[in-house]
């Protein structure tokens, strides 16, 4: 884990609560992708039904869906001020086109790297070398 740094799960609320993993790369410098599910987007919960605790018992659960709901509005403003490349889909279609060009660029980083971290095939062996 990195030091000083929240440990913070995701949400599909109006915006997303940050993952462990959008926080790590950024911090390393690697390039991140964040999607903003908007509201014409299907969800499998309505939205009053966000965000509140996973346990049944729990003592305020409107005290707790709304500080989850202020901790994605934070997230999202430091990245808007972080400059982080993001996308916002508002209809099924819009996220849909979002991962499928994501999916092209991830494709073409993979195939990039690939291409540097292959090793140089080896001068074939000759009958008569000593190997």
């Amino acid at each position: 884990m990195v030091p000083n740094r929240p440990r913070w799960t995701w949400s599909t609320a109006k915006s997303p609560t940050p993952s462990w993993s959008s926080c790590t790369p950024a911090a390393r410098a690697k390039k991140t992708w964040v999607i903003v599910i908007g509201e014409g987007c299907h969800r499998d919960k309505p939205s009053d039904r966000l965000d509140l605790p996973r346990e049944a018992g729990h003592p305020d659960p409107a005290s707790y869906q709304a500080e989850r709901r202020r901790l994605q509005q934070d997230y999202i403003g430091r990245l808007t001020r972080e400059n982080h490349l993001r996308y916002t889909a508002n209809n099924d279609t819009e996220l849909q086109n979002i991962v499928l060009r994501l999916r092209d660029e991830l494709g073409e980083l993979r195939r990039g790297a690939e291409r540097q971290v292959a090793p140089a095939s080896p001068p074939p062996l000759s009958p008569f070398s000593s190997a």
